[in-house]
Parts: C-alpha cells; structure tokens; sequence
C-alpha cells in the first residue's frame, strides 16, 4: 500500500511544512481579491440601462464587421492561408525517456519536490500537472518517479525540432521550447513539397513515393504536415501533435484535440468547435480571467461570452474588451494582422525551475544560463531586445514581475546586466532576502 511523504522526508529534502500551507494561502489571497473586483463589476453591470446596452450593440456589430474584413475565412470565405500549430508531446518528459527508456510507462514528472516543469502523459491521468510542487504530485500519484530538469539537453533537443520545422519554413513563429506556429499560403505550400521530394534528411527518403501538389487547401498541407511529423521523429525520436486551422487560436486548440502523436483540422463551422467550451479553454484566457467572467457575469462558456460581449464592452478597459471580443471567435493574441509582427518578434523568453535559496551566486549562475538561451535566440532570429522582464518567485509561491526598457541589446553581457540591475533595485542590494524559488 502506498505511503503519504512524512514530515522528516520534507525536512530531508528541504521543505518547509508549511509550504503546502503558503502554496494554498497565496491562492487564497488571489480568490479574495478576484471576489472583491467582481463584486464592483457585477454592481455596475447592475446600473447599465437597456439603452446602453444597444448602444453597446451597435458597436459590437461595427467590431464583427471589421472582423469579417481582417478574417474573412472564419465567416465562411475560402481561406488563403492555413496555420499549422506544432506542439512537442510532454516535452521535458519525452527527452527524459530518450535517456532513460524504461520510464516510457510509468508516471514520471520532470522538476524537484518542490515545482515540477511538466509530467508525461501516464503521470497526467493522476492529475499531476506543470506548477504542482512534487510532493503535492506524489500525494496524487504515490509512484510517480521524479527526475531533475536538464535545460541544455532540453534546449539542444528544441533546437533540431525548430530547425526541421524551419527547414520548410523560414518564418516560422516559435512559441517556446515545445511549440511554433507555421503559416502557408498557395506559394509557401509548393515551396514546401519542393523541399519535402528533395531533402533526404528531413523529407522524402529514397523509397517513398514523392508528395504530388494539386491545390492549396486542407487536404494538400495536412499531407505534408503528417511528413513533417515524420521527419521530426525520424531525426529525433520525439512525437509532435499538430492542429490545422484558418487561423492561429483554432490551430492550437485543435493541436489538443488529437494527442499524443496526432494530428486534427477545424476546416469549417468554427463557432460549433469553441461555443460550448469553457472559456479558459480558449488561448489566452486564464483562471482568474475565467472566474472574474463567472463571478462578475455568470459567464462560463464561450457563447456566454459572446452573448454578454456589450456588457463587457460598457465595464472592461478597451484593450480587454477587444482581446476577449477576438478571442470568442477563436483568435489568439498572435493573430493580429494589424500589428504584422510573428509570434517570435514580439517576444523571447526562458524560465528554469530550482530550489528556494538565499545563495546570490547560485541566483546569479542560473541568470547567466537563462540570458545565454535568450541571447542565442535572439541572434539566431536576427532580433535585438528592448525591453528586459525578470519574473520569480518566492518559496511562498507569490510571484513577482519586473521590467526595464533599454537601447536595443542581444549580448548575453548586456541582457545579465541589465537583469541584475533589476534585482539589486528591487531588493535594495539585500541578497540575503532573495529567497527564490524561480
């Protein structure tokens, strides 16, 4: 029979007992505060008239119209070009069973005791997830087998992934270390069979039959995407899963339609895809978005959303307004054909997972990995950064972000040195309260 972590286990690995206790309270204090937001919102939404809310309407009805004008493909127009999204399979933890193959089928997460990066699909089934502190993980999941992240083995690995994918687009749009977006119209597309019937190492080889383009469509990209898949398995044993739609959101809420190893495309009827999901099942929209909708306006689904958009509109800053109106029609924040900047323009980050430590040094050795990553990046894009995040988190759990803007830099130096300024600013030179857990 399986046993719960003991006290003295914590104390041997290094947490505190009341870790669990910090973990649930800092959740606590966001519930409060949502509470207390969406009890203003739903006052107001009280004393808005009838005729404010037509008024409402009618520019709702102008937004829908510019809509129908920015994406004609998802009110019914044949679609001149198709988005594929590309998402690595439990990433961190597919890496983790090429080392270590006998890990394949059992519940495995990758990370420490105190915050795993990810778990791989058999670990999922349990309920353990990204963010969940280990030993809350092994609660659910007593023989789940936990292993530490390797991050320039993960890195090397994302690097092969991307460059096979480039390989058939060079403009393609990366998300993070596990997932990137490919666009094609007509051209794109033959340019990429090209590539495909005349590339041995990530396209055809010698005895397959060469890919025959009639015309752009469906059909014509969901051929060679089940070739790129290919590929990127052949060349490094990993899975990918991939969603085809006529625009950014749809393609990655269809990626999660068919995984592991799979493959599915919202064609058309987009509004009979998303109108029933709940609305944090959309890109782009979180749990505390979720239930301020739901606490504020009763909103728990996409078409409930939709239906209430004109209160949202009277209640909401514009800027919200309009990134919930887009993303009811299955719009990410990426898809924006006013702004023509690719997903990976906007911007680069990288985040790594370590034990709470007060050690400056330690905090400052794991900076310099990160802003080598960011550095890499940035150079292999041809890209310059001009505005420098720090986020962390405390052992606590509470999470903290930080900016500065600057003159447009790519040096590993550079980017370490303005984040470090960042930190003796918001700490006031105090190391030893540096108490991270990210």
């Amino acid at each position: 029979m399986a046993t719960e972590i003991t006290s003295d286990e914590m104390k041997n690995i290094g947490i505190a007992l009341d870790t669990q206790d910090d973990f649930n309270e800092n959740c606590d204090d966001r519930i409060i505060k949502i509470r207390d937001k969406a009890i203003d919102l739903s006052n107001r939404a009280k004393n808005v008239s009838s005729d404010d809310l037509n008024r409402a309407q009618g520019v709702i009805q102008k937004h829908i119209e510019s809509l129908q004008k920015e994406w004609p493909a998802l009110f019914g127009a044949v679609p001149d070009k198709l988005y594929v999204h590309i998402d690595l399979d439990s990433f961190y933890a597919s890496v983790e069973t090429l080392k270590r193959p006998e890990y394949k089928d059992i519940p495995l997460g990758v990370g420490s005791m105190l915050m795993l990066a990810t778990s791989n699909y058999p670990a999922r089934a349990f309920g353990v997830r990204a963010g969940m502190p280990g030993y809350m993980a092994k609660k659910l999941c007593p023989t789940l087998v936990i292993t530490p992240c390797n991050f320039d083995l993960y890195n090397d690995y994302s690097d092969k992934v991307m460059a096979i994918l480039s390989t058939y687009n060079p403009q393609i749009e990366i998300y993070g270390i596990d997932e990137a977006c490919l666009v094609f119209d007509d051209t794109k597309l033959r340019e990429a069979y090209e590539i495909y019937n005349n590339n041995a190492i990530v396209g055809r080889i010698m005895d397959e039959e060469p890919l025959i383009y009639h015309e752009f469509g469906f059909d014509a990209l969901s051929k060679l995407v089940d070739k790129i898949r290919g590929a990127v398995f052949r060349n490094t044993r990993l899975t990918v899963s991939a969603g085809i739609s006529v625009c950014r959101g749809l393609a990655k809420y269809s990626c999660g339609l068919n995984k592991p190893n799979g493959m599915f495309m919202i064609r058309d009827d987009f509004d009979s895809h998303i109108s029933h999901l709940l609305v944090d099942k959309i890109n782009g929209i979180g749990k505390a978005t979720k239930e301020m909708l739901f606490r504020a306006f009763n909103i728990t689904t996409v078409s409930e959303l939709r239906s209430k958009i004109n209160l949202i509109h009277l209640l909401y800053p514009t800027k919200t307004f309009l990134n919930l109106f887009r993303l009811s029609y299955g719009l990410s924040i990426f898809d924006s054909t006013k702004t023509k900047f690719n997903a990976q323009d906007k911007s680069i980050g990288k985040s790594m997972s370590f034990k709470p430590t007060t050690n400056y040094k330690t905090i400052n050795d794991i900076l310099w990995v990160l802003c080598i990553s960011i550095s890499k990046k940035l150079k292999y894009k041809l890209k310059f950064a001009t505005i420098i995040t720090v986020t962390y988190k405390y052992s606590n759990f509470k999470s903290y972000t930080r900016r500065s803007k600057t003159n447009t830099v790519d040096s590993e130096i550079e980017i370490f040195n303005l984040c470090v300024e960042i930190l003796k600013e918001t700490f006031g030179g105090e190391k030893e309260n540096c108490n991270f857990l990210f």
